[in-house]
């Protein structure tokens, strides 16, 4: 019992400390610390008044100790959640910063794609629209085109028709021409029937020549010539008919003209036809040619030739008779006064196996098949002289033959003309 006096001091402590922690409940319920302090004051009160044994009190403060325990308990537990809150709410709102700069990030990301975005579709619309204006552009320039190659077209086709159709009836003149020329040529059946034998080769270059034969009979005079006039064609053609009218005017004015006069009388009116009116104009138009008169009564052949010889041939021999080196015609060459043109006569007797030729220069100058070298006249005299034997049917058809072989595919170069016959 000594001890009492301290135990109630320390009953009064404890008591004054519950007093003031009562009255002060609210704030001591909210701290911690104190209610910590609390709880520990009623366990100490508990044990003391169970040492007094006073038990009743002892249990009524050792209940507020474990419901002080409890609330203590408790306040940690809100403590505890209001921390985690207070935590969550820190992390919440750090990671409602990272997801707002995520979504600014995203916002950033798809504002970029938007753009780029925006930016391929207007470069693929000015693409197709500039690929669109080049197709439009393409098939604008491909229809012009193929309207322009269609009119073209049209108009060439119209053309070739003209140039078809002009070339169809120019044809048909030609023919007409060549027809023409043909039937003012007397054939080698109306000269057969005249002469022992004969042969006449008319190969035009184009389809009317200017290379003609000219033949008539009056009496016992037998007038045959062989003419190869400038150019060949349808020009050629032309001076033929020119020439082949003037002869027989000449030889039906005069049939007892020598073939020298018959030649000076031709070139005299060839330059006065084609001069006209004005006989200031120089004709560089004319032709060479050879004249023979055949009198079988006096069994005599005269000669002329305007730079056509005659070649005669007797067995394996041939002669040459030279013509005057005078062309019919070509005043613009030729400034010798008409009248003083004379042609040369030559005279020759008529013998049994001898044939008489004259020939154009288009066969001596028929280039090869190599385009080089020239037929030549004594290609031509040795091709004569080997087939002299023949009848000149057959001898026509070597000439021709051999002719054809020598230029192969060449072109012909000119007329091909020539006359024989045998008395």
């Amino acid at each position: 019992m000594n001890n009492r006096p301290i135990y109630y001091i320390y009953l009064i402590s404890i008591m004054a400390l519950l007093l003031f922690m009562g009255k002060c409940g609210n704030l001591c319920a909210q701290d911690h610390h104190k209610a910590d302090s609390l709880k520990k004051a009623y366990l100490s009160l508990s044990k003391m008044y169970e040492q007094n044994k006073n038990y009743g009190k002892a249990l009524e403060n050792y209940s507020l100790h474990l419901k002080m325990k409890d609330s203590l308990s408790t306040l940690k537990i809100k403590e505890e959640i209001s921390n985690q809150e207070k935590k969550l709410s820190l992390s919440g709102k750090e990671n409602e910063r990272k997801v707002l700069e995520k979504e600014n990030q995203i916002k950033e990301v798809l504002v970029q794609h938007q753009k780029e975005k925006s930016r391929k579709q207007k470069l693929i619309m000015g693409l197709t629209v500039g690929v669109i204006i080049l197709l439009l552009l393409l098939s604008y320039i491909a229809f012009r085109g193929y309207s322009l190659k269609k009119r073209a077209n049209l108009l060439i086709n119209m053309k070739n028709k003209t140039i078809e159709d002009q070339q169809e009836q120019i044809t048909e003149n030609i023919e007409y021409a060549r027809n023409l020329q043909r039937n003012i040529m007397v054939t080698e059946e109306k000269i057969s029937n005249d002469l022992a034998d004969c042969l006449l080769i008319n190969k035009p270059r184009n389809i009317v020549s200017g290379d003609f034969h000219w033949y008539k009979k009056i009496q016992d005079r037998i007038f045959i010539s062989m003419i190869d006039c400038t150019g060949h064609g349808v020009p050629g053609a032309l001076t033929s008919i020119i020439g082949n009218n003037q002869m027989h005017n000449i030889i039906n004015e005069d049939p007892l003209m020598s073939p020298g006069e018959v030649l000076s009388k031709l070139h005299s009116k060839i330059i006065t036809t084609l001069k006209g009116e004005d006989e200031s104009r120089e004709v560089n138009t004319g032709m060479e040619m050879a004249v023979c008169i055949i009198d079988k009564k006096a069994k005599l052949l005269t000669y002329a030739g305007a730079n056509m010889p005659l070649f005669i041939l007797r067995g394996d021999h041939i002669e040459e008779i030279g013509p005057t080196k005078q062309g019919i015609g070509y005043s613009a060459f030729f400034r010798k006064a008409l009248k003083d043109i004379e042609f040369e006569n030559n005279t020759i007797k008529l013998e049994d196996d001898t044939s008489y030729y004259m020939v154009t220069d288009g066969i001596i100058d028929q280039f090869d098949h190599n385009d080089k070298n020239k037929y030549g006249k004594q290609r031509l005299l040795e091709l004569l002289i080997k087939t002299s034997k023949q009848v000149m049917a057959s001898q026509k058809q070597e000439i021709i033959s051999n002719l054809n072989i020598w230029k192969g595919e060449t072109p012909q170069t000119d007329d091909v003309s020539l006359v024989g016959f045998r008395v």
